[in-house]
């Protein structure tokens, strides 16, 4: 899309001034004009009832014949598969989250109006295709793409500015405040960067041909799309018809009360200008009640939120005018646009996270009464992983002043929620429990072995390795290490925030790492006999050298370490059974502690609220609510 920031910094690299003093019109003579003229021999827009579109982007011109079509309707499309088009940049629009107005994505197209013949259009067609587009390919007239303002314009090259220069017969109301003039020609310019002459460098600025503003325009340029930039505010003079520039309707439209002043207006030398003022009337500022539309915005949650978390977005419109608001005063449309959009900076139009696009059809949905409100999209957003810090939320109603209302000023006003979004921790591994074998301690010796180990994910987000974390377990008959055993754990499978899965170590066995000649027994019943438990060891390289704590990065290294009694597990039955916030658990037939809601769970009676639902054990409340669905009362 040619309207990011990194276009620009791209498109105006150099200082204005500089590049256009560059630009003289002998050295265009002398070194661009054959090669232009050579390729737009085979790319020149001719006045036929077609135009031969290039796969890419291409920058055209809105054309007078393209007025009441959309680039969906085969009667302008052709044979063109348009993927997306935007036209009538305006750095003044009140529209977001952008400067432009989209036309066409894909099948979503825009009814092209008569203002916006004459300015340039972006269109993206299929790379490595050609087509035709149904258009003569030029304006006569700029119309109001004639009117500049001050900065970066985006206008077509139209057949009234033919032979005429920016410094003389085109600069109306600009004078001397046009600085530059650049076509996006990447075909032209692709070849001047293989002239060997060193002054050609200063003859294109990445794809875009610089054009002095003394430099009559020639027919070549026909059609295409033109940026020009404006120290101010001002109107080009390109031939456009008086009635088009200034119409005397649209000027006795703006004639009224603001406040407590009237002004009428009419058309001299090309633009409304104010004729006369006077204090309003009581009968005219009665007049000035009436409809006036405003986003509403509601977001929950709205305080606590962490990246990945999401949001239920309601977007509403309310006239807060006295009259109501109605189909019949719609300016011959049946809609009005409206958008919620979501970004990264606290200034509109940066880079947007995801936007939600809503339209409201008056005709269908009746009038919005004074003082009333109308729910327009209700929509669940999902706030990127990789995201924290200030989230900024807008509404905007009416973004193409489609609906006249009493104060047109407040619609991009925006209603703006700033969200407060916090990064999630890192994953916290902690072993939490472990299990043996040992179920009496009557006859010994007993064997230890083999062991498991509960280890629970106490961060915020899953936890997950390549390589295998390394897991090591260590037996004590007091202070006297008996065994060990080490061993590597897979973790593909993520354990997600509050999960917990359980790894099986067994010092029985003689490993490399196991005390040679020792025996994993209890064989003392009075003994104090212990394992140490120490998940995802460090890495460690020549000489015992620590490379990093562990292959998992974690919010807290420090409880990677935990030690646990061993004692024998008394036996339970039937399997099942629940008592005392214990259940008979079916594989090893011993009593564990029923788990809290979140936790893992394969059948109900593992769960303090004995209800587990997609091996999950739910809470209270979600309990309550099941059942409530069911008709049992709880």
């Amino acid at each position: 899309m040619p309207c990011t920031k990194s276009f620009y910094a791209r498109m105006f690299k150099y200082s204005r001034r500089a590049r256009v003093a560059l630009m003289t019109e002998s050295k265009l003579r002398q070194i661009v004009l054959p090669v232009f003229l050579m390729v737009f021999a085979l790319l020149a827009l001719t006045g036929a009832s077609a135009i031969e579109l290039t796969g890419g982007w291409q920058a055209i011109s809105i054309t007078e014949d393209m007025v009441g079509k959309s680039f969906s309707q085969p009667q302008l499309k052709d044979t063109c598969d348009v993927v997306i088009a935007w036209g009538v940049y305006d750095t003044k629009r009140q529209a977001p989250p952008t400067e432009w107005l989209r036309l066409h994505w894909k099948d979503d197209s825009r009814t092209i109006t008569k203002d916006a013949v004459g300015y340039g259009l972006w269109l993206y067609t299929p790379k490595n295709s050609k087509c035709d587009l149904n258009s003569k390919g030029y304006a006569e007239f700029l119309g109001k793409a004639s009117k500049l303002n001050s900065g970066w314009n985006f206008i077509s090259v139209s057949k009234g500015m033919l032979s005429k220069s920016f410094d003389a017969e085109l600069k109306g109301t600009c004078g001397s405040g046009i600085e530059d003039i650049m076509i996006y020609s990447p075909e032209v310019c692709k070849l001047t960067r293989k002239l060997s002459d060193p002054e050609a460098e200063g003859i294109c600025d990445d794809d875009f041909l610089i054009i002095g503003t003394s430099e009559k325009l020639r027919e070549a340029y026909l059609g295409k799309g033109l940026w020009v930039w404006a120290q101010n505010d001002c109107t080009l003079d390109d031939g456009t018809p008086s009635e088009a520039l200034c119409n005397e309707k649209e000027c006795a439209a703006k004639s009224g009360c603001s406040t407590n002043e009237y002004v009428s207006y009419g058309c001299q030398n090309k633009e409304c200008t104010a004729m006369s003022a006077r204090e309003c009337t009581e009968a005219e500022k009665e007049a000035l009640k009436g409809v006036n539309l405003m986003p509403v915005l509601l977001i929950s949650p709205s305080t606590g939120l962490k990246s990945g978390d999401s949001v239920e977005v309601t977007f509403s419109i309310k006239n807060t005018g006295s009259k109501p608001a109605t189909q019949y005063d719609m300016s011959g449309t049946t809609t009005i646009s409206n958008a919620i959009y979501f970004s990264k900076e606290k200034e509109s139009g940066t880079e947007v996270i995801k936007p939600i696009y809503a339209d409201v059809n008056v005709v269908l949905d009746g009038p919005i009464k004074a003082g009333g409100t109308r729910q327009l999209a209700k929509q669940t957003v999902k706030i990127p992983e990789d995201f924290s810090g200030d989230l900024v939320v807008a509404a905007v109603v009416d973004t193409q002043s489609s609906y006249p209302e009493t104060n047109e000023n407040d619609n991009d006003n925006k209603q703006i929620t700033t969200l407060s979004v916090s990064p999630k921790t890192k994953p916290d591994l902690a072993p939490t429990g472990i299990e043996t074998s040992i179920t009496s301690l009557d006859t010994l010796p007993v064997a230890i072995g083999p062991v498991f180990i509960t280890v629970e994910n106490k961060g915020e987000l899953p936890a997950y390795s390549t390589p295998s974390m390394e897991n090591r377990i260590t037996i004590f008959k007091g202070d006297a290490e008996i065994c060990r055993a080490t061993a590597k754990e897979p973790m593909i499978a993520a354990i997600g925030p509050g999960g917990q899965r359980k790894f099986a170590l067994d010092p029985r066995f003689i490993t490399q790492d196991t005390l040679q000649g020792s025996e994993c027994s209890v064989d003392d019943i009075t003994a104090n006999y212990r394992a140490v438990v120490e998940i995802d060891l460090p890495q460690l390289g020549a000489q015992g050298k620590l490379l990093q704590e562990g292959v998992i990065a974690e919010s807290n290294e420090d409880n990677n370490k935990q030690t646990f009694a061993i004692t024998a597990r008394s036996k339970c039955s039937p399997i099942g059974t629940v008592q005392a916030g214990q259940y008979c658990d079916i594989s090893s037939g011993t009593w564990q502690n029923q788990k809290e809601s979140g936790r893992q769970c394969s059948h109900n009676f593992e769960c303090k609220t004995e209800l587990c639902i997609k091996q999950k054990c739910v809470s209270e409340k979600q309990k309550g609510d099941i059942l409530k669905l069911l008709g049992i009362s709880y």
